[in-house]
């Protein structure tokens, strides 16, 4: 049995998600994506309090993702 899907992060901004999932891809990170759309509902028009993206990856995966984040924070700072 696979182990499954847990979440790892949630962005409130769809291009940081997106950039977060390119950097697990391009590491050969298996992930999912899931969206989250909250709102006030029909008798205040449907208008959207928040939408969150998470991301969710293998819990054995949670050290190499810490690993490949912190390589990355390295690369940015020099």
């Amino acid at each position: 049995m696979r182990a499954e899907f847990i979440k790892y992060r949630d962005f409130f901004e769809s291009e940081t998600a997106a950039e977060f999932a390119l950097v697990l891809r391009d590491h050969g990170i298996e992930y999912r994506v899931e969206e989250f759309n909250d709102s006030l509902g029909a008798p205040y028009g449907e208008r959207p309090l928040s939408f969150v993206t998470t991301i969710m990856i293998r819990k054995a995966d949670f050290p190499k993702v810490d690993e490949v984040l912190a390589e990355e924070a390295k690369v940015v700072a020099q």
